[in-house]
């Protein structure tokens, strides 16, 4: 290690202990003819004179253009020595990654007490906490886990009424306003329709829940779903969606409805379309929208149509070409449990020049990086290992 980083020099350094070094010792110039004495010394590897040597010497012109081939060398070879302490780093190509061994981290790391891992494999009872948000309504946020991933929440179900789905194209953060008390859930994954009764919400927190749908629980139903939705399901769904056409850039416009704040102009890729036509809800029955400028417009959202609201109009052309997906994805997804539902306080803060991600989310610590006895959660990784793990 050299200066931060491996240095790989290796040198072959024989040790030739029959080889002569001959030095002769003649004048600077010899004529042609000329008879002179030459002094030539023979040493061995050591500097020592090697006695009884047998030398032939004789002396060519260039003119010749002769060349002397070595000698003979009647030494025994020798076995060539084993290199020791001798390493190499090998460069590991790519990433290896494999499901997390609980049970066997669990036994020696006591993992199994640690909420962020409670909350990614969930035991059959599913995972449930809940903490104060101070000046915030009650809200919740359900996920869906399979072999430790949160699989991506594409419909959520409050009391069977829609709050939530996966492709509207404005920011809508994943936490849901609920009355306290007692609710059912009812959640749509790719490939899993899960009903959770009698789901308990406390006053003035946030309540995390995680099922694991292949785990039984007696309040918890869980059915296989083909990717494809119902044309049952299109149309319900399609019926709640509001499409409405963005003129509003730089500056926020709010929708309510049910008592549920969306955003109408903070959308989550301006290039989505490009025509400026977005979609928020789900949304049901009376509509409230509030607009940059102070005009508002009340009225009863009719599905199958495009809004255009431009003060003091409010146009509806027929809507084509905007249904909800057909197919559902399997996805992985993670929110943060931080984040906070759309309320009035938080469109006054954008207002005012905060950003979306500023006022969405709560200042509290994200509870999953803590354990329950205040320590914190270290990540490590190292060669070999089929995942970096956390613990």
């Amino acid at each position: 290690m050299w200066a931060g980083e491996v240095q790989n020099k290796f040198y072959h350094i024989p040790l030739k202990k029959n080889k002569i070094k001959l030095e002769v010792e003649h004048p600077a110039m010899i004529f042609p003819g000329q008879e002179v004495e030459m002094e030539i010394t023979a040493s061995n590897w050591e500097g020592a004179p090697v006695p009884d040597l047998n030398l032939t010497a004789f002396g060519l012109t260039s003119k010749f253009d002769y060349q002397l081939s070595s000698p003979p060398l009647a030494a025994e070879k020798t076995k060539a020595k084993d290199h020791i302490n001798s390493f190499s780093v090998k460069q590991v190509q790519g990433r290896r990654s494999g499901p997390l061994e609980l049970e066997r981290w669990s036994e020696t790391e006591q993992m199994d007490s640690m909420m962020y891992y409670r909350f990614h494999y969930p035991e059959a009872a599913g995972f449930h906490h809940a903490f104060d948000l101070p000046n915030q309504p009650t809200q919740f946020a359900p996920y869906i886990m399979e072999n430790g991933a949160s699989q991506e929440v594409h419909v959520v179900y409050l009391d069977r009424m829609p709050v939530y789905f996966s492709w509207n194209t404005v920011n809508a953060p994943y936490s849901f306003k609920a009355t306290p008390g007692y609710h059912q859930l009812k959640l749509r994954t790719a490939e899993w329709l899960i009903t959770m009764d009698s789901v308990y919400l406390e006053d003035g927190k946030k309540t995390i829940l995680s099922i694991d749908p292949n785990q039984y629980h007696p309040n918890v139903r869980s059915y296989k779903q083909k990717r494809k939705q119902s044309q049952g399901d299109l149309d319900r769904l399609g019926n709640t969606q509001f499409v409405f056409e963005n003129h509003w850039s730089g500056e926020y416009a709010s929708l309510l409805n049910r008592g549920q704040y969306f955003l109408l102009n903070d959308a989550k890729n301006q290039s989505w379309r490009n025509n400026g036509i977005q979609i928020a809800g789900p949304v049901m029955g009376n509509v409230y929208v509030e607009l940059p400028d102070s005009n508002r417009y009340n009225f009863i959202h009719e599905p199958g149509f495009v809004y255009d609201l431009k003060p003091p109009l409010l146009k509806m052309r027929e809507k084509k070409g905007y249904e909800p997906p057909k197919y559902l994805h399997k996805r992985t997804f993670e929110p943060s449990w931080n984040e906070l539902a759309i309320t009035q306080a938080l469109i006054e803060q954008l207002k005012k020049g905060h950003t979306f991600d500023q006022v969405s989310k709560s200042s509290l610590p994200d509870p999953r990086n803590f354990h329950p006895d205040k320590s914190c959660r270290l990540t490590f990784g190292f060669p070999g290992a089929p995942k970096h793990q956390s613990v």
